[in-house]
């Protein structure tokens, strides 16, 4: 049974199940994690298996592909989020007017 802690992404996991687990929360109930204590969903990623340095949760780095964050193995990359009380946005159309912070553990 879905609730929302099988919502909220678990940064331990792998990057590639965490992509999986989007495409399959898509568009509803939707993936989340948290910033700040607000939710963030996410609707679409991609993910690549390089390994990385930092700790699960990590943003590396922020970009107009995508917001890419450190998992337990590969690095997850969001394409499409909702902040909240915002709409649905793909991360470009995000930064154009709008910063999202870089090397901080998203929860």
């Amino acid at each position: 049974m879905l609730n929302k802690e099988t919502q909220r992404i678990n940064w331990n996991d792998s990057a590639e199940n965490i992509h999986n687990l989007i495409r399959g929360l898509s568009p509803w109930p939707t993936a989340f994690f948290s910033l700040d204590d607000k939710f963030v969903k996410v609707y679409g990623s991609d993910f690549n298996d390089e390994e990385t340095r930092h700790e699960p949760g990590y943003v590396e780095k922020v970009q107009k592909d995508g917001i890419y964050v450190s998992c337990k193995t590969g690095t997850l990359i969001i394409k499409e989020i909702q902040m909240p009380g915002k709409n649905k946005v793909d991360v470009e159309a995000y930064l154009r007017g709008n910063k999202f912070p870089e090397n901080v553990i998203l929860k």
